[in-house]
């Protein structure tokens, strides 16, 4: 082989290896198209929990019965249509549950800690007499 061929190999080598580290370091189009998925099913989530909040306010501090009381692009994850999980507890606590597509412990660790979720169903515990957590900002880069 002459030197122009191991210049060539090595300059391929390296390519291949820093669009390897890349897809490694922030993940692929298809990893990061999930991670808006599950944004957008937080924000969702957050929009919800504002409406209990107020509807509890407006109710004398009572609970919904179900999310059959609000419109069905609110109850349902907007991704996936799946319609939200709503479980009432004591007094003002309640619980909102989704099912996420990507595990948010370990991809962005420092981002909005009251929403982190594993992936699969997850149930967020909430509180009506509160104002809910802001959820996460999903941001291009």
């Amino acid at each position: 082989m002459t030197r122009n061929s191991w210049a060539l190999c090595a300059a391929v080598l390296a390519v291949v290896i820093v669009v390897a580290l890349a897809f490694w370091i922030i993940g692929s189009p298809s990893h990061e198209r999930l991670v808006h998925q599950d944004m957008r099913t937080l924000q969702a989530l957050h929009t919800l929990a504002d409406e209990i909040h107020v509807s509890s306010y407006a109710l004398k501090h009572t609970l919904p019965a179900s999310l059959a009381e609000f419109p069905t692009g609110q109850a349902q994850d907007p991704t996936t249509h799946a319609p939200f999980i709503y479980h009432r507890g004591s007094g003002s606590q309640y619980q909102l549950c989704a099912i996420f597509l990507t595990d948010s412990l370990n991809d962005y660790p420092d981002e909005a800690p009251f929403w982190k979720h594993p992936e699969g169903a997850h149930c967020f515990q909430l509180d009506a007499s509160l104002d809910a957590p802001s959820a996460p900002v999903y941001s291009f880069y």
